[in-house]
């Protein structure tokens, strides 16, 4: 029996994971580009949230221009043009992938019948959007013609309440009254920001955002400065950043794979505090030793 192929595509709403067939055939799936400022086209053109698409994501043949997929092997045969069926379909070298439509009809479906409402309408529209989940929260601010959506944690040590994904939604520069900016932030870490061209953009932003695995970081302030001893190096100093109770490194990416893990330069951080720690026992075993040696003179 042939294997089926599972169209898993990336963009939300689309094929979530199932197994699509049209006209009898399973849709192609194509990898997204590996290098960091295509995906980041890739990205705008989808209007999705910055840093959505990772290298291994993928996205399905309805997404692009049926004149952009590649589909036979064409050689010259005598004059004659002869196709041959590829094994496997695949884009012409520049393909973009397809803006996703606007003005469509997304009902709610927790609220049968209730639209979502185009950005010529009033702001508070925004406060209407669907959550992704119960954790979403949305913010109005007095300086700000727009809401802010953001999860958080709550920090009992400082009472403090500490945000983990977050997006700014505002209106476009005058030129651009039509849409909407999306700035997306992760940890206190600003990720970009995406012209989107309705509120069903916005709340596809959101799902991306909420679907992501936030970076572990290094540990929590209280681990790390146990284990030096109760401060920083000058150098950790420059290299780590606090948000929250949890350090990071400067050169976090902010999102992983896996559930509780921890991003390249965060495992390299924490080594870097394990080592010191190392250095620091060596250094007051030695100390120690010394001291001893000399009570017993």
């Amino acid at each position: 029996m042939a294997k089926r192929h599972w169209a898993r595509c990336c963009v939300p709403g689309c094929s979530r994971g199932a197994l699509q067939r049209e006209q009898s055939r399973p849709l192609s799936v194509f990898r997204v580009p590996r290098d960091a400022a295509s995906r980041e086209l890739w990205e705008r053109r989808l209007e999705l949230t910055p840093g959505s698409l990772r290298a291994d994501s993928q996205l399905c043949e309805l997404h692009f221009e049926p004149s952009q997929i590649r589909r036979d092997y064409v050689h010259l045969i005598g004059g004659k043009e002869v196709r041959i069926p590829r094994g496997r379909a695949a884009l012409l070298p520049g393909a973009l992938p397809l803006a996703p439509p606007h003005g469509e009809e997304h009902p709610d479906p927790k609220r049968p019948g209730d639209e979502l409402s185009s950005i010529n309408e009033h702001v508070d529209k925004l406060s209407a959007l669907h959550l992704p989940s119960k954790y979403w929260s949305c913010i109005r601010c007095h300086n700000l013609e727009g809401a802010v959506f953001a999860t958080s944690s709550f920090n009992p040590a400082t009472t403090d309440l500490v945000t983990e994904k977050m997006v700014v939604v505002r209106w476009a520069p005058n030129e651009k009254q039509e849409a909407l900016v999306c700035e997306t932030f992760v940890h206190g870490r600003r990720l970009g920001d995406v012209i989107v061209g309705d509120l069903c953009a916005v709340q596809r932003a959101l799902c991306v955002l909420d679907a992501l695995q936030l970076c572990a970081g290094v540990g929590s302030v209280e681990y790390v400065l146990e284990q030096l001893g109760g401060r920083l190096t000058a150098h950790l100093e420059h290299s780590l950043v606090a948000h929250g109770d949890t350090y990071f490194s400067h050169s976090c990416v902010a999102t992983v794979e896996a559930v509780g893990a921890s991003c390249a330069s965060c495992k390299l951080a924490r080594k870097a505090v394990l080592t010191k720690k190392s250095a620091l026992l060596r250094k007051n075993f030695l100390v120690s030793y010394v001291d001893s040696s000399a009570e017993t003179k």
